[in-house]
């Protein structure tokens, strides 16, 4: 491997561009990623329709709101309802350097390059669970400041992320790729090919430019709150599960929420302990007890409630979710959609309760059954007999 690898100046053989079939050139990952508000929307203020009939990237990609987050990250969002983050700064996944290699037969590829490949797969993941927060915290500022609900917009995940080394609009092509949904939604959305059609575009909901600057602040508290990744991933968690309510796999949906819960619930437990330890009550042995696995989720909820760390409703809530998950995990009884729907509130109560972070998301199961009126069916069924 090439000093350059390791920190040391000089100059890699794979670094310069080259006719050889056999050399895998060096590759540096996006410092940029963003993600598509789907379903669409307007961010700030919806256009003269005359105007986005087809893509106009004047409109379009207009920068409606940039700011540099206290984490370290900047962030842009656009007209369209494009949002795109700079993580070159933030140091849970920055840009990194893969290097290259001369493919040659019946040899593996290097160590080198597959460990920074896997590397940067990781730190890909972890932005798009970034953009997935962002937007629990755009349905959570619009409900703060609007008083009214949405549809989240669908997960995003690190394949079908905006990757890009600038911010410039040129910069993220309008690719057919028959693998994303997202990408097909905004060619079509934005009307890329310049489909002729009617006068008026396809109706977005209108986000206003207060919200995502809210929303943006949530984020960041959120980022900036701990040095890790593991509140991200409980915050995605709960969003996750909130979309599935909408799919209707309560199931699902239960289990992420659940999850979150008990890592909320972990987390409690081990801030009580620590908390005993400094008046001296809690010797090595007694401590080594209570951090054993017989003290399982449903006791340690009974104890942080007795001591004050949890209030009786919620504990309450707890008692009802646990039983939902356990039915489902152990025998394949599906929860209701009243489960699911606590398990999300109960996970946003812990997280406000224990780490001080607010979110609010509402979750509505989307009808997947479609009805006609009897005589409807009848006329188109005149052999059938009414059920």
């Amino acid at each position: 491997m090439c000093a350059m690898f390791e920190g040391k100046d000089c100059m890699s053989p794979f670094s310069q561009p080259t006719d050889d079939p056999t050399i895998h050139s060096d590759a540096r990952t996006a410092t940029i990623e963003g993600y598509y508000r789907f379903p669409a929307v307007w961010i700030g203020a919806r256009p003269d329709a005359e105007t986005v009939r087809v893509l106009n990237p004047q409109v379009h990609h207009e920068v409606v709101l940039a700011k540099k987050l206290n984490c370290g990250i900047e962030v842009r969002a656009q007209r369209d309802g494009t949002f795109l983050f700079d993580f070159s700064s933030w140091p849970l996944a920055p840009s990194i350097l893969v290097p290259g290699y001369r493919r040659e037969a019946n040899k593996p590829i290097p160590k080198e390059h597959s460990n920074k490949r896997e590397e940067a797969e990781k730190y890909s993941a972890i932005r798009a669970q970034v953009m997935n927060v962002h937007q629990a915290c755009l349905a959570t500022a619009q409900w703060q400041i609007k008083r009214s609900t949405h549809h989240m917009g669908f997960p995003v995940a690190s394949c079908n992320t905006f990757k890009s080394i600038s911010f410039s609009s040129d910069q993220l092509p309008y690719g057919d790729n028959t693998e994303d949904f997202v990408a097909l939604a905004r060619n079509v959305l934005n009307n890329k090919d310049g489909v002729p059609g009617s006068r008026h575009p396809l109706p977005r909901l209108v986000i206003e430019l207060n919200v995502v600057e809210r929303s943006f602040e949530l984020l960041d508290y959120i980022l900036a709150t701990t040095s890790d990744i593991v509140l991200t991933q409980m915050v995605e968690g709960v969003y996750i599960a909130t979309s599935r309510i909408y799919e209707r796999r309560f199931g699902e949906a239960v289990t992420l929420a659940w999850s979150v819960c008990e890592q909320l619930i972990s987390s409690a437990w081990v801030k009580l302990l620590d908390d005993t330890k400094t008046s001296g009550r809690l010797p090595k042995t007694r401590s080594g007890r209570l951090e054993s696995p017989d003290y399982t989720a449903s006791v340690r909820i009974e104890i942080l409630e007795f001591t004050g760390r949890i209030d009786y409703p919620l504990y309450r809530d707890l008692e009802v979710i646990r039983k939902a998950r356990n039915n489902w995990g152990h025998n394949m009884k599906l929860p209701t959609e009243r489960d699911a729907i606590l398990c999300v509130r109960v996970a946003e109560s812990l997280l406000l309760q224990l780490k001080g972070i607010s979110v609010s998301l509402h979750p509505a199961s989307r009808s997947g059954v479609p009805s006609w009126w009897v005589w409807v069916w009848e006329r188109m069924n005149p052999q059938s007999t009414q059920p």
